[in-house]
């Protein structure tokens, strides 16, 4: 994603101007926190026995 990042970022930055590429990536940003927040469970405490039990769907 970092290598998606550095090369794409030269051409938003051209065509759309800084202000809009930072706010495009940083809305990219919000919307990966949401999606972790809300998708990705929580493994604190967890063994790694039962991480695979939550993870591999049988």
């Amino acid at each position: 994603m970092a290598t998606i990042i550095a090369f794409t970022f030269p051409y938003f930055a051209e065509h759309l101007g800084g202000g809009h590429t930072f706010l495009f990536f940083c809305l990219m940003m919000v919307l990966q926190l949401i999606f972790v927040w809300r998708f990705m469970p929580e493994t604190k405490g967890t063994s790694l026995e039962q991480v695979e039990k939550i993870l591999v769907i049988h």
